[in-house]
C-alpha cells in the first residue's frame, strides 16, 4: 500500500512539474512582432491603351495586405460620368495583360481597396494598374489611364518593419531579466529538497512552488540519494 501510494505521488508530482514548464515555455517564448504599417507610395497614372485620363494611385503597404487608393483628376473620357473597372495586371503598360487583381469600381473619380497580397509580391517589375473607361462591353475594353508598379516598390515597407524587431525585443528583456533575477535568489536548500539539480532550477522554479513541500520520511533514503548524484553532477558555485 506505501509503495503504491508513494509512486501515485511522485506521478502526481512530476505531472504538476510537467505542466508549470509547459506554463513557462508559453510565457517565455519570443514576443511576436506587429507588422508596422509601411510607406505610401504614389504613383502617376500615364495614357493607357486607348485614351488618357490623369489621375493618381497610392498604395500604402499593410503587411501580407494592402490599400490601393485610385484618385482620378480628370473626368471619364466618354464624357458620361460613368463608373470605371480598374485593376492590377501582369505585364506592362500599355499592353497590359489578364487581370490579378481587381479593385473595387471608380465612382465619381475614386477607388478605395484592400488587396490580399503584399506590395512585394507585385513589385517584380511585371505588374501594372490599368484603368478602363468603364464596367461593361465595349466600354470596358477601352483603357484610359495606366501606370507601371516600380520593382523597388516593396522596398518602401522593409525599413519599418526591420525597425520594429529591435524595439518589441528591447521591451521584452526587462520582464525576462527580473524573472531570472528572482530565480536566481531563490535558497539552494529548495532545490536541493525537491531532488532538482541546480542547473534545473531556473527553468522549474514555479514548478517548485506549486509543490514545495518536505518530503516523507519514506522517501528520504531515494532522495538522498538523488541529491547527491545532482551535487556531483552540478558545476561549482
Amino acid at each position: 500500500m506505501n509503495s503504491d501510494t508513494g509512486r501515485f505521488r511522485r506521478h502526481a508530482r512530476w505531472a504538476i512539474m510537467a505542466g508549470a514548464l509547459a506554463l513557462l515555455l508559453t510565457t517565455f517564448r519570443a514576443p511576436r512582432i506587429l507588422v508596422a504599417q509601411g510607406t505610401p507610395l504614389t504613383l502617376t497614372l500615364g495614357p493607357g491603351r486607348d485614351a488618357t485620363q490623369a489621375g493618381t494611385v497610392t498604395i500604402t503597404p499593410q503587411g501580407d495586405t494592402m490599400l490601393i487608393v485610385v484618385n482620378m483628376t480628370e473626368p471619364n473620357p466618354a464624357g458620361n460620368g460613368a463608373d470605371q473597372l480598374n485593376h492590377i495586371h501582369m505585364g506592362k503598360c500599355p499592353g497590359v495583360g489578364a487581370v490579378q487583381y481587381p479593385f473595387t469600381n471608380i465612382v465619381n473619380g475614386k477607388s478605395t481597396t484592400t488587396v490580399n497580397a503584399s506590395l512585394a509580391s507585385v513589385s517584380d517589375g511585371n505588374h501594372s494598374i490599368n484603368v478602363h473607361q468603364g464596367t461593361a462591353a465595349p466600354a470596358s475594353g477601352i483603357y484610359t489611364a495606366c501606370v507601371d508598379i516600380p520593382a523597388s516598390g516593396g522596398a518602401a515597407a522593409a525599413p519599418a518593419a526591420a525597425a520594429a524587431a529591435p524595439a518589441a525585443t528591447a521591451a521584452a528583456a526587462p520582464a525576462q531579466a527580473t524573472r531570472l533575477r528572482v530565480a536566481q535568489q531563490l535558497p539552494h536548500p529548495l532545490r536541493r529538497r525537491r531532488g532538482l539539480c541546480p542547473r534545473h532550477h531556473r527553468t522549474l522554479v514555479s514548478a517548485l512552488a506549486l509543490c514545495d513541500r518536505p518530503p516523507r520520511q519514506a522517501h528520504h533514503r531515494s532522495r538522498s540519494r538523488r541529491h547527491r548524484s545532482c551535487r556531483a553532477r552540478a558545476p561549482a558555485a
